[in-house]
């Protein structure tokens, strides 16, 4: 076991919305999904679904900025957040442009 008491947070840009993720671990309009682990080891793998909205979808959905839609690569952030054997506790956040 490399941590316990974990909670993994990933933020998607608005333009992403989460596909057949359990909807009482999603908040702000479906493009944050938080999740208690607990224990993890180095054999833990996660996986999580998402699509792109269309902008034809995107005119749906009134909190998005019909701007984004001029950008090749959007933002997308994943938050660990842990305690380790030693009892410390940590978190660590991994921001990337896909």
């Amino acid at each position: 076991i490399l941590g316990s008491n974990t909670q993994v947070v990933v933020r998607l840009n608005k333009r992403f919305i989460f596909k057949n993720a359990d909807k009482n671990l999603l908040s702000e309009k479906n493009t944050v999904l938080t999740q208690n682990l607990g224990n993890f080891s180095t054999e833990t793998e996660l996986a999580f679904e998402f699509q792109i909205l269309t902008i034809e979808q995107a005119f749906d959905q009134v909190h998005i900025n019909l701007d984004i839609f001029r950008n090749n690569k959007l933002p997308m952030q994943i938050e660990l957040e842990y305690t380790a054997v030693n009892g410390a506790r940590y978190l660590q956040v991994v921001t990337d442009w896909k």
